[in-house]
């Protein structure tokens, strides 16, 4: 098991946080950007302020995957074996992938949702979400829920593979 625990921001840029077991993570903001790796062969749970996984950053959960954050930058990848649960004060994804490979549930708290990228799992939940531009893909192999303000899917892709 690693905790880490600051009431100071976290840089990891290009840098290693990894636990053979459970990862806990708590900070004011992190940065995990310039292909940061975290990554939890166990559960893993992280909260933090404002979190910068851009530019090949990666956040990776072998087991359940538990991100509690203010406002997220995605360029690089979240995602998680297990569940992966969110609760963000808003996301951009440029050109990132939240996935998991069982069950999604984002819940933004009324944040707005930027996706370039992919959000996909095969039980996909987004809720509480606010203004939604999807000039990316959110899919789910089963149906899924989205409950936004406002969704603008303009060149973007919406896809449940089965009702």
């Amino acid at each position: 098991m690693l905790t880490l625990k600051g009431s100071a921001g976290l840089l990891n840029q290009g840098g290693v946080v990894e636990s053979a077991q459970t990862l806990n993570l708590t900070s004011a903001s992190l940065d995990n950007g310039n292909q940061g790796l975290i990554k939890s062969q166990g559960n893993a749970t992280l909260v933090t302020g404002r979190f910068d996984n851009s530019l090949g950053g990666r956040l990776i959960g072998s087991a359940a995957l538990d991100l509690s954050a203010g406002q997220v930058s995605n360029g690089g990848r979240i995602a998680s074996t297990g569940v992966l649960t969110a609760s963000l004060g808003g996301l951009v994804q440029q050109q990132g992938e939240l996935f998991s490979n069982t069950r999604l549930s984002l819940d933004l708290n009324h944040g707005d949702l930027d996706n370039q990228g992919l959000i996909n799992a095969p039980n996909l939940v987004l809720a509480n979400l606010g203004a939604v531009s999807n000039p990316g893909e959110i899919s789910s192999q089963n149906a899924f829920s989205l409950a936004a303000r406002s969704l603008d899917n303009g060149q973007g892709k919406l896809a449940a593979t089965r009702a």
